[in-house]
């Protein structure tokens, strides 16, 4: 029998399903319960204190829908017994994710979270409406805030925690690199975590993670190409799993992740979901596309959750990306800094505060045989520049 699908947003409800009332910063799930009955939902979760009317709908009255939530998919897990893999980190998560349980499921069924849904409703959702008993869990964890972590793991458990990479993100809300690292640290369960898989680049920051009585994998080198070093990591998971090994594993194509298309008139690269300085760098001075005899657009997107030392990395990034581009297109308004950095070096550049303002702005500049390459936060929805960018360059 098909379990009754789980929902936190009210236009995704379907019929006979369950809807988990949260209240939020810019709304209040218990505002739409008649809305949800409309839509044929049978049972919804709320906050002890509602007095409002029920709409048909069978209510169950609990302190927290989402700590609700978080107990019904961590009692699934724990009923069906998955090994479950937690994956974490600055960036690189979502590919990490994918491409790991690509290669666990050339040998076994292999559940993996959904996309990006990698936060506090995300992998409990995911979790319940998701999840078929397969023998394996390959679950990204993402974090904002100081303790999403500690809910997380409550829910998954992780037999093997990888942490992929320590770079500034959130520094809005976690203020130090310090704090990141405690805080991705603590995808380690100290009873039940077995394995940890840590990044090469994150050795500076091992005092930060609880590693005692734990086996400790490092993979990856400092020679690696953007996202090889997952090539060492799946097979030296799969050793563990004593699955494997695979000769050649292949890296699938995340959307909004280092995408490539091949136009007719050029080469467009696309990595536009999330940016930090230390995946701006990357992107920008990865040797597959310096190497390219072509002439190299940069479209620079703000880089988002940095807090007080917004500036200084914008600034940082500028000097780091001048001597990688021809022509550079700056978006953004916390990316201004940047633009004015790279004119103070006498680069060729443009500014434009949105897509809108920069589509003209790339007209006049794109030429045949360009290799355009586009990095930024998902504010910047650079991301909706593909069909204008495809139109353009074929």
């Amino acid at each position: 029998m098909r379990t009754p699908f789980c929902a936190v947003d009210s236009r995704l409800v379907e019929p006979n399903g369950i809807f988990f009332a949260l209240k939020g910063n810019q709304t209040d799930g218990h505002l739409f319960l008649e809305e949800v009955s409309h839509k044929g939902a049978k049972k919804a979760y709320v906050e002890k204190d509602y007095n409002g009317p029920c709409f048909g709908l069978e209510l169950f009255f609990v302190p927290s829908p989402l700590e609700m939530l978080h107990s019904l998919a961590k009692n699934k897990l724990h009923e069906l017994q998955p090994l479950t893999i937690g994956i974490t980190g600055s960036f690189a998560k979502t590919t990490t994710k994918e491409t790991l349980a690509d290669t666990i499921q050339m040998f076994a069924p292999c559940y993996r979270s959904y996309k990006n849904a990698n936060s506090q409703t995300g992998i409990p959702l995911g979790i319940l409406n998701s999840y078929q008993n397969e023998p394996f869990a390959v679950i990204e964890m993402g974090i904002e805030n100081f303790t999403d972590m500690d809910r997380l793991v409550k829910i998954v458990k992780p037999r093997i925690a990888i942490i992929t990479r320590i770079a500034p993100a959130h520094l809005e809300t976690l203020h130090t690199l310090e704090n990141i690292a405690k805080e991705k640290g603590k995808i380690i369960d100290p009873v039940e975590t077995k394995w940890v898989f840590l990044h090469h680049s994150v050795k500076p920051y091992l005092k930060f993670f609880s590693l005692e009585g734990k086996s400790v994998i490092y993979y990856g080198n400092t020679q690696d190409e953007l996202f090889d070093d997952l090539k060492d990591l799946c097979n030296k998971v799969l050793d563990i799993l004593n699955l494997g090994p695979i000769k050649k594993i292949q890296i699938p194509v995340v959307e909004n992740r280092l995408e490539e298309f091949h136009y007719p008139k050029g080469i467009v690269v696309m990595d536009c979901y999330n940016s930090n300085p230390t995946s701006m760098i990357q992107f920008f001075s990865a040797t597959r596309y310096q190497g390219l005899e072509r002439r190299k657009i940069a479209i620079i997107g703000q880089m988002a959750s940095l807090g007080a030392l917004s500036n200084f990395y914008h600034k940082k990034i500028a000097h780091e990306l001048e001597n990688k581009m021809d022509i550079g297109f700056v978006v953004g308004k916390g990316a201004k800094i940047l633009f004015d950095e790279l004119k103070k070096a006498q680069k060729r550049v443009f500014y434009a505060e949105n897509i809108e303002e920069l589509k003209p702005l790339l007209s006049q500049h794109i030429i045949p045989q360009d290799l355009v390459m586009v990095k930024g936060s998902n504010l910047n929805r650079l991301w909706e520049l593909k069909p204008w960018l495809q139109q353009t360059m074929s």
